[in-house]
């Protein structure tokens, strides 16, 4: 038995126990659902392993399949190579490497949703503490658009709501639970928030209000009654070490911008009250953060770079993979570790169907 890490999701638990036989793995133990299934693909009979051409029927070597990669590269004007974090930082370093060799744009499914939310969060600090860090003294949990107990099976158990820690020695039963969402998940949760949809950034004023002068800011409406806003309120006031994880519900509304901004004016707030704050984003992809860690050390930006003319650019409303596709900057696609296709806007989607790709 050997001890691996699991790739199923960012939280890239490296407790898992496997039993390898002949070069795979034949047994696990650890894994959450998310975990068992990743590898539970790899020995999948309908896996595809074999390389083949669009349209073509026999399999090609992998030395084959190559050089027609390079072969479509080498003649493209502008290559899109996409994806990328499901993958280690050395191929990131490479991809970045190829991009800016052939001239082409640089990108990931980041420039969607998380990448923003994870420099914003740098850039306004609002996350300055490890998972370890939460486990060992958070006694206030706080999951805001997100819903780990279906998508991030471990987090609740190997971090964040029922280890033990140093200052949370009775694990569960010394946290406060708060989960706000527009409908409610199967995350277990002591104040259960149902907003409804558009309406957490005046939540999170009407929270920054309550706990900086005890009154509702003026001007901000709810349909929340004001008991549970004061309720909450109170709960964050008196805890110790508040730590708010926050997903795609909060950056996947079209208000990313406005919301990550309410939501570190609630957390400097809480702050100023004394109390312990951070905030982190849960990105789903488990190399997220290597991804915007390698681009921005070897090409000066987190995501969506154009180095189509000589220096990089980076201009996300422009350089960044859907508009690059809907606007026919980009001829050929190299995708790696990524299934675009599922995850574009239709139109982006339709448009690189239609491009040749590996």
């Amino acid at each position: 038995m050997e001890t691996a890490t699991c790739t199923g999701c960012s939280l890239i638990c490296d407790d898992i126990k496997v039993v390898v036989e002949n070069g795979e793995i034949t047994k696990n133990f650890g894994c959450c659902i998310v975990g068992n299934e990743k590898i539970k693909i790899l020995r999948s009979p309908s896996r595809m392993v074999k390389y083949t051409v669009r349209g073509g029927q026999a399999a090609l070597s992998a030395d084959e399949m190559a050089e027609k990669v390079a072969e479509m590269l080498k003649g493209s004007r502008k290559p899109l190579l996409y994806g990328w974090c499901n993958s280690t930082c050395e191929a990131v370093s490479l991809g970045l490497k190829l991009a800016r060799k052939l001239g082409g744009v640089f990108d990931s499914p980041l420039s969607l949703y998380h990448g923003y939310a994870i420099m914003a969060a740098r850039k306004l600090g609002m996350y300055e503490a490890s998972l370890d860090e939460v486990r060992e003294t958070a006694d206030h949990i706080v999951f805001w658009g997100v819903n780990p107990a279906e998508t991030f099976h471990r987090h609740m158990s190997k971090f964040s709501v029922f280890p033990r820690g140093q200052k949370a020695e009775r694990g569960v039963e010394s946290r406060i639970l708060t989960v706000i969402d527009v409908r409610k998940t199967r995350t277990v949760a002591h104040n259960r928030i149902i907003v409804k949809p558009m309406e957490d950034l005046n939540l999170m004023k009407a929270l920054a209000g309550m706990v900086s002068t005890g009154s509702m800011p003026e001007g901000v409406s709810l349909s929340l009654p004001l008991r549970q806003i004061s309720s909450l309120t109170r709960d964050l006031k008196n805890s110790r070490f508040v730590a708010i994880f926050y997903g795609l519900g909060l950056l996947g509304t079209g208000m990313a911008e406005a919301n990550l901004k309410a939501l570190h004016e609630l957390a400097e707030s809480i702050r100023k009250a004394g109390t312990k704050c951070v905030a982190m984003p849960m990105p789903g992809h488990y190399n997220s953060l290597g991804f915007i860690e390698t681009a921005l050390k070897e090409g000066g930006y987190p995501y969506a770079l154009d180095f189509s003319q000589g220096n990089v650019r980076h201009e996300p409303g422009e350089t960044s993979v859907v508009p690059s596709i809907v606007k026919g900057e980009v001829d050929s696609a190299l995708i790696v570790g990524s299934n675009p296709l599922s995850s574009l806007p239709g139109e982006a989607a339709e448009r690189l169907s239609k491009l040749p790709s590996a």
